[in-house]
């Protein structure tokens, strides 16, 4: 991984098979967020991918502070603008992206399997999950699927709280 701190990066163009932005672009002046998108565009090779996530038409205002020493009002974790997945899909498309997935998601359900052992309590429902996902996952092996069709994919990607968007760019 490498945290990029100026643009234009060292990088050459067409570098990297895969670029992420996790939770950034909310924070980024119009004039930033042009150019990290379009560097973020330049070093992705063709046929590769650019993963963004950002919070999912966050409610701005209520998250403002005020400091009494400076008279400022501010977002309390510098958030200046908010995407729902149309708006977001509308930029990256703007940028020169296709855009294979874009969606309101649910992080947590790709950060858990539910483990089964005797040391922990089996109830029915945690019998069903586990089952059903070592389903998909065997048809996802044995009849694999484009992204984002995928069984265990599709089971887990649940709406919340954030925003996810997979885009390649445009030849």
């Amino acid at each position: 991984a490498t945290l990029v701190r100026e643009l234009p990066t060292s990088f050459d163009s067409a570098f990297f098979d895969v670029v992420t932005c996790t939770e950034t672009i909310e924070h980024l002046s119009d004039e930033l967020l042009t150019q990290v998108i379009a560097e973020m565009r330049r070093l992705v090779r063709p046929g590769g991918i650019v993963l963004f996530t950002t919070p999912n038409d966050e409610d701005l205002e209520l998250a403002m502070t005020y400091c009494p020493f400076c008279e400022a009002e501010f977002h309390k974790v510098q958030h200046v603008r908010k995407f729902t997945a149309d708006s977001l899909r509308a930029l990256l498309e703007s940028h020169g992206f296709d855009v294979l997935f874009c969606q309101n998601i649910n992080f947590h359900e790709f950060q858990r399997y539910p483990e089964l052992s005797p040391a922990r309590e089996v109830n029915w429902r945690l019998l069903r999950e586990w089952l059903v996902g070592k389903k998909d996952r065997f048809f996802d092996r044995r009849f694999p699927r484009e992204f984002p069709h995928a069984r265990d994919f599709q089971r887990r990607a649940t709406a919340g709280p954030h925003l996810s968007a997979i885009v390649t760019p445009r030849v």
